[in-house]
């Protein structure tokens, strides 16, 4: 299939025959935009040979807008406007085309990424995938950085949705081979976990659809066997992955406890192996890897030396050395129920009384809840941090401080969310009600964070020493083991059998670093058994 796509002189994306769809709005939206950029790139570069947004490459638009955040409050405010005359142009439509099926489907990231030349077509109108990525992209750091509303008016909200759609396509043209992208090929791991939103009739095309284009499929050795099942399959490319990878990929399982819990699965989960991905669901950060294949911010093995190493048993077991460091003694459910709640907020324009009447209180309830759990804990424990470090680090799982050192050499991000918890912390009862606009910018980093790092997790106590974060299926009883090579803790449901089932990752303040090989011994080394 990539080599018939990337012999063809040209590729054309069938959108639907909709002459009167949103594509000429994105159309109009790109030459706009390309001409305000041609503007402001001539003022601040007199020198440069670029003199429209069509000159540049991918990379430096991607580059360009992360940079610099009042460039895409300017751009979006010349592509879009209220109204869809002769004059504006009409995101409602535009809104539309990223809804359209062909966008969905998984295999058109590998004809993207293989064709010399894309144009996409709906109906009479006709868009080159440039131009296309000129209006996607302002649209991309927009939503990334001030939500899904353009306007104050409520009226003139587009459906929340929009924001996924926008955001759910970006593997699909930031692989591409018009864009300039296709050199810089990704592993199977790093496309199984960006393309989880891409659909399939089959669930096994999720794998098949994007060994085509994977840099170290030959190294894997994956073939493609339509003649196994889809539960066969993932649970091959897991061993595969997990050999290859190392036990990080558990962070993406699909047992007990779904990152993106609310939304329906192609595979029955009990299936699957707990400790097994399931590739068919959105695409998320994780505590282990932040993102793609990298290695994240935590290293909760370093410092273990062993020799034992994972071994598979049997089709559908995994045996992993590791050590316990305390069980589940007690839950927050309450904590899942802040979060949400922000969620359900995300993208409100700061100035409505949705925003100003809830925010503030709802993170009054979460820093108490978070401060309360830690009064649980013994003498020793709540002698070695501060509560206020605790209740800050919990929400967003941050890198807790080792040292004062630690603090004054923190990254500009850290005093950056720093701040906005002290602000936080700052709003009293009476002025709940009455947050001011200005007041919110300044919150909104730590409040994006915890979304980010902390839907769908709940606080809990691990025994009477430790506390943190863990999926929110964990139980009392539930067992917190770290594996070696792991980067984080995971929470395991014991059987009756002597195994365990993986219920997910989870972030444990004060071992997130490794400081549990200080005092570890090899007697207490274990191995659990995963099915």
């Amino acid at each position: 299939m990539r080599i018939i796509y990337s012999n063809a002189t040209r590729v054309i994306g069938w959108l639907g025959p909709y002459s009167d769809s949103g594509l000429k709005d994105i159309i109009k939206a790109a030459e706009n935009i390309s001409s305000a950029w041609a503007i402001e790139w001539t003022a601040a570069n007199p020198e440069s040979q670029h003199t429209t947004y069509f000159d540049l490459d991918a990379d430096m638009l991607m580059d360009t807008m992360m940079r610099d955040a009042p460039l895409v409050r300017r751009l979006m405010s010349v592509a879009f406007s209220r109204d869809s005359g002769d004059t504006g142009i009409s995101l409602w439509k535009v809104e539309g085309i990223f809804y359209r099926e062909f966008f969905s489907r998984v295999w058109i990231i590998q004809e993207i990424a293989s064709a010399q030349d894309v144009v996409l077509i709906d109906g009479d109108q006709e868009i080159s995938l440039k131009q296309f990525f000129i209006t996607w992209v302002v649209l991309y750091h927009h939503f990334g950085r001030f939500g899904f509303v353009i306007s104050e008016d409520p009226e003139y909200w587009p459906a929340a949705a929009i924001e996924r759609s926008v955001k759910r396509i970006a593997p699909l043209l930031l692989c591409s081979y018009v864009l300039g992208k296709a050199q810089e090929k990704r592993t199977l791991f790093e496309l199984l976990r960006a393309c989880g939103d891409f659909d399939a009739t089959d669930p096994r095309d999720k794998v098949y659809a994007l060994l085509g284009i994977a840099k170290d499929a030959e190294r894997l050795r994956i073939t493609v066997d339509y003649s196994k099942s889809p539960v066969a399959v993932f649970t091959e490319v897991a061993k595969v992955l997990i050999r290859e990878y190392g036990v990080n990929i558990l962070s993406f399982n699909a047992g007990l406890s779904l990152r993106d819990y609310k939304k329906p699965t192609l595979l029955k989960r009990v299936d699957l192996p707990t400790w097994c991905p399931d590739w068919t669901l959105a695409p998320l950060y994780t505590l282990a890897s932040e993102r793609f294949g990298g290695s994240g911010r935590f290293s909760a093995a370093r410092g273990f030396q062993v020799e034992a190493k994972l071994q598979f048993p049997g089709d559908t077991l995994l045996c992993l050395p590791g050590i316990r460091i305390g069980s589940v003694s007690a839950t927050s459910a309450r904590f899942c129920e802040v979060i949400d709640e922000w969620e359900e907020k995300r993208g409100i324009p700061a100035g409505s009384d949705l925003r100003r009447k809830h925010i503030p209180k709802e993170t009054r309830r979460l820093f108490q809840e978070i401060i309360e759990f830690a009064r649980g804990l013994d003498d020793s424990a709540r002698q070695a941090w501060a509560l206020e470090d605790v209740a800050f680090a919990i929400p967003i799982a941050w890198p807790q401080f080792q040292s004062e050192m630690d603090r004054e050499s923190a990254s500009a991000e850290s005093h950056r969310l720093a701040e906005a918890y002290q602000q936080l912390r700052g709003v009293s009862e009476e002025s709940a009600e009455f947050l001011e606009d200005e007041m919110y910018e300044r919150v909104r980093p730590y409040l994006l964070e915890a979304q980010r790092w902390a839907s769908g997790k709940m606080v809990f106590r691990c025994g009477a020493i430790y506390l943190g974060l863990a999926p929110w299926m964990a139980r009392e009883g539930d067992l917190v083991a770290i594996f070696f090579g792991g980067n984080v803790p995971y929470v395991l449901r014991p059987l009756p059998n002597g195994r365990f089932q993986l219920v997910g990752e989870a972030y444990v303040y004060g071992v997130m670093h490794g400081e549990c090989s200080r005092d570890w011994a090899e007697k207490d080394v274990e191995t659990f058994v995963l099915e």
